[in-house]
């Protein structure tokens, strides 16, 4: 399991990776209008540079952060206020580079989140312990009962009990091939 979420968290930083470079790059396309000679493109930059300010160093934030972000800019940018200059300066396909990349990104954080989410997780050694008390107190229940009473139904758990450790003994026996750990059934 440790691999394949390895796996998984580098092909979230390759997404990560891929929305920075098209925020970069829609950066480089605006500062390119930076010393135009032509009025009105340099009214789309200065407009657009103020709104691309407001978002300076989002590829910086946390993976929420920077996909809350991304989506902001790109409804800021396909707003009524910077439509125009958006269009002026051609930068639609740089615009919907960012919404497709953040898109994926978001795609396989939430798919990771909730295979995360879903995944249960058990504490092994606490399971064993739980089930070992509870097995060493039915097991001393089954022998007091078998001890204090007559009653046959015990003595034949009390054999169901025996007959359990000693097969389970032999498996152990088998596997460390020998009996030096303590391990037998004559010590259960």
């Amino acid at each position: 399991m440790q691999i394949k979420a390895k796996a998984e968290s580098e092909l979230l930083m390759a997404h990560d990776e891929t929305r920075d470079r098209a925020v970069s790059t829609l950066r480089r396309a605006l500062s390119v209008y930076e010393y135009t000679s032509i009025e009105e493109e340099k009214l789309a930059y200065k407009h657009l540079k103020i709104v691309l300010n407001a978002y300076k160093n989002i590829e910086r934030a946390n993976f929420e952060a920077e996909s809350l972000g991304l989506d902001n800019l790109v409804a800021e940018l396909r707003g009524a206020n910077n439509v125009a200059a958006v269009s002026v300066l051609n930068l639609e396909k740089h615009i919907n580079t960012i919404e497709q990349t953040n898109g994926v990104f978001k795609n396989t954080f939430n798919s990771r989140s909730t295979n995360n989410i879903n995944t249960t997780v058990y504490d092994t050694k606490l399971l064993r312990k739980n089930i070992l008390k509870t097995y060493n107190d039915l097991a001393q229940y089954i022998l007091v009962m078998a001890k204090n009473r007559e009653d046959i139904f015990y003595k034949n758990a009390f054999s169901v009990v025996n007959n359990g450790r000693k097969y389970f003994a032999d498996i152990i026996a088998r596997r460390q091939g020998n009996t030096s750990s303590g391990i037998s059934p004559d010590n259960l």
